[in-house]
């Protein structure tokens, strides 16, 4: 879908960090992701609704910051990072294969040993706070790809 638009190097330490497209990829999406970011923006209110317990209003929405793609050889991962300043950021698992490295959350940046493991499955989107941390370890499939959305207050 997306193979031709992987241009940008990711580090990881010494180590590679897979490949990565440009950071406006919703802007002009190759065909089939515009359905993709139709849909997103379609159910960021109920996302909102469920984390907050409130359902975004005139007062306060939301618009894509940025997306971009991310493929995952064996043996590559990410450090850890987060999204801030960003209000949320949405990861998609297009391609999972067996053996792919879960998505591990630190929800408290000092505290790993309360770190999250969350085994990912293909074509689920997970919604995570922009400022919470967050890491791949190294991939241990043959790939992975992921489409990534910052969510931001406007």
């Amino acid at each position: 879908i997306i193979e031709d638009r992987f241009t940008h190097r990711l580090g990881y330490g010494d180590k590679t960090g897979g490949q990565r497209t440009s950071f406006n990829l919703h802007i002009d999406p190759p065909p089939i992701l515009h359905s993709f970011f139709k849909w997103q923006s379609s159910v960021i209110p109920e996302i909102v609704l469920f984390m907050c317990g409130e359902k975004p209003g005139a007062e306060y929405t939301f618009s894509i910051a940025d997306s971009w793609g991310i493929k995952y050889k064996h043996g590559e991962g990410i450090m850890q990072h987060n999204h801030f300043p960003q209000a949320l950021s949405c990861i998609y698992y297009l391609k999972v294969l067996e053996n792919s490295s879960p998505l591990v959350l630190v929800p408290f940046k000092n505290c790993p040993e309360y770190s999250l493991s969350i085994p990912i499955k293909e074509n689920y989107l997970y919604v995570i706070p922009g400022n919470m941390d967050h890491y791949v370890e190294d991939n241990k499939s043959t790939a992975r790809i992921v489409l990534t959305t910052n969510w931001k207050y406007i």
